[in-house]
């Protein structure tokens, strides 16, 4: 099983061009973004003495959100209404990829490359990700 939560925050200013009006009262996006994966699938493990190998391909859902809203003044300075804007999609993600982990049996260091393949939004993202950590087996 593989479990994991993305998230992140931006604010864009609106390209306005004004000279009646300083930066600061020009209108600004703020967008947060939530990823939360779940995935389950088989894994192949080649122990040796310090070393273990592994390869898994994982199959399940990823859940995104996205929330944004609006505030500031306009040039002629009249106040903005809040506007708040949110949209969540839930779609099929799959993981393909292995690792190794360097250590003993109780105790050790994962290094993990993976290709997370998922389909939301009507489209299709291939993203590689590398996952490094420390694994405690009981």
């Amino acid at each position: 099983a593989d479990f994991g939560g993305h998230y992140g925050s931006s604010a864009i200013q609106l390209p306005l061009l004004t000279t009646s009006c300083p930066p600061d009262c020009l209108p600004e996006f703020h967008v947060e973004t939530k990823t939360h994966e779940f995935l389950f699938g088989p894994q192949f493990t080649y122990r040796a003495e310090m070393v273990q190998a592994f390869a898994h391909v994982l199959i399940g859902a990823e859940h995104v959100n996205v929330s944004s809203n609006i505030s500031g003044q306009l040039p002629i300075l009249f106040p903005i209404p809040p506007l708040n804007v949110s949209t969540g999609k839930t779609g099929f993600a799959t993981a393909i990829g292995g690792g190794f982990d360097l250590g003993g049996d109780q105790v050790a260091l994962r290094f993990q490359p993976d290709l997370v393949i998922t389909h939301l939004f009507n489209r299709t993202q291939y993203d590689p990700r590398i996952s490094v950590g420390v694994v405690v087996r009981f």
